[in-house]
């Protein structure tokens, strides 16, 4: 990597870090607060879902990132999502326990979102699938770290202090302040944000919409009660609950790595379908095993998991022009989320019905109908977003590189020559 690769990728995996330890607490915690408030897992699964519904607040981000600039938006969700976490320390009530963590929710949607923008418009075109992982493998230790710190909280209402030590990251902020640019791909004088070229880009909107409306349901079911099944329907202790999915899960994130590297190589899409298959696979065994085979599934899960995050998260960012990307990257993360909402609304009523495991199984099997959603799209492997030219500190919105905004959305999308800049490491 570059010099400037290397500090863009530390600074977001500095905000990753803080945003992925603070969001995770939440599932994590589970097992805790669902009990110190006396709800069933049917309770807890509506509970979720109406949490959920703050990441309607990861849109208006996203908006203002494509008319102001990618920088302000992500420091100030990055600030509400650490606030907002500070704030559920204190409360008891389980109204505003709910209230604060939806908002939570919806600025750690924000961040993520903004972060990814970021390595897309400024790493070099061969090395953004691979940055992403590393991005991934770093927010993956934040929450393995959130779990190793749970079982230390397992009493009454001592998980608050969890969500007490996440507003740590606020130390972190200066730092970004002062060392964190404005995306060279933002132009404060080109075109602004609007419904209409959004829509312009429906056929590859409407595709990447619903594979993850379907991925976000699963994924949403797997990780919220992975922790709660195992302490309180197998009965193991928060202990070893905890270091089972952590060690297992630890493995699995490898794929971060692994899938990173293939997008770049092979392709964005054969990666994501590959991950899909093995996410869904190891997710829907881990409810229908016992002993080692639990952990088994963790990691094929995990992995699968792992290795369609990097490639799934470029594709979609480089499917869009830099005018629309910020929103674009915004109401498909919010999809996601309207998935995880709808099978967890629907969890209310069916976990009672069917139980947990055969109801993740269905989920499952549905959610495979993402993968003919992912090859309607074009594959983006290699497409640039152009770089300003030696001594120029900025770029415009599009280039012969990048597709415009204002081109037909049949445009298709060209793989460039363009080497990257300063000496490469390896």
């Amino acid at each position: 990597m570059d010099r400037n690769d290397r500090r863009i990728l530390t600074l977001i995996i500095i905000a990753g870090l803080s945003q992925s330890f603070a969001g995770s607490l939440l599932v994590v915690t589970l097992p805790f607060w669902r009990v110190a408030f006396g709800l069933t897992p049917e309770e807890a699964s509506g509970a979720l879902a109406l949490v959920r519904i703050g990441v309607l607040i990861a849109i208006l981000f996203g908006i203002v990132g494509d008319r102001f600039g990618r920088r302000a938006p992500l420091l100030a969700s990055l600030t509400l999502l650490l606030m907002a976490n500070l704030g559920t320390a204190f409360v008891e009530d389980v109204g505003m326990f709910l209230t604060l963590q939806a908002v939570a929710r919806g600025a750690s949607t924000a961040v993520a979102g903004l972060g990814v923008i970021y390595l897309t418009e400024e790493l070099h075109h061969g090395r953004r699938g691979v940055g992403l992982g590393v991005l991934g493998l770093a927010t993956s230790v934040a929450g393995g770290l959130a779990y190793l710190l749970a079982p230390m909280f397992d009493l009454g209402t001592q998980y608050q202090w969890l969500f007490g030590l996440s507003a740590l990251g606020l130390l972190t902020l200066p730092a970004l302040f002062r060392f964190l640019d404005e995306s060279r791909a933002f132009d404060v004088n080109a075109d602004r944000f609007n419904f209409a070229v959004l829509v312009r880009f429906r056929s590859r909107l409407l595709p990447l919409a619903v594979a993850g409306f379907l991925g976000g349901a699963f994924t949403a079911l797997t990780t919220s009660f992975v922790n709660d099944f195992l302490i309180n329907t197998r009965r193991w202790g928060s202990l070893r609950a905890g270091l089972v999915i952590i060690g297992a899960g630890a493995i699995g994130s490898f794929g971060l790595l692994v899938g990173g590297r293939v997008a770049d190589v092979v392709g964005r899409k054969p990666t994501a379908v590959a991950g899909t298959m093995l996410g869904v696979v190891g997710g829907i065994s881990f409810f229908f095993t016992s002993g080692w085979l639990i952990a088994l599934g963790i990691v094929i899960g995990s992995f699968g998991a792992s290795m369609f995050v990097p490639a799934f998260q470029t594709m979609r960012a480089e499917l869009f022009p830099t005018d629309v990307r910020s929103s674009a990257v915004s109401v498909l993360m919010v999809m996601s989320v309207v998935g995880a909402i709808t099978s967890l609304a629907f969890g209310r009523v069916a976990i009672a019905e069917i139980g947990l495991p055969l109801y993740i199984g269905l989920i499952g099997a549905v959610t495979l109908l993402s993968i003919p959603m992912i090859l309607m799209v074009p594959e983006t492997r290699d497409t640039i977003i152009a770089k300003p030219p030696p001594g120029d500190g900025a770029m415009g919105s599009s280039s012969p590189s990048e597709e415009s905004s204002e081109a037909p959305e049949t445009t298709t999308l060209r793989p460039s020559p363009l080497p990257a800049t300063g000496p490469t490491t390896t």
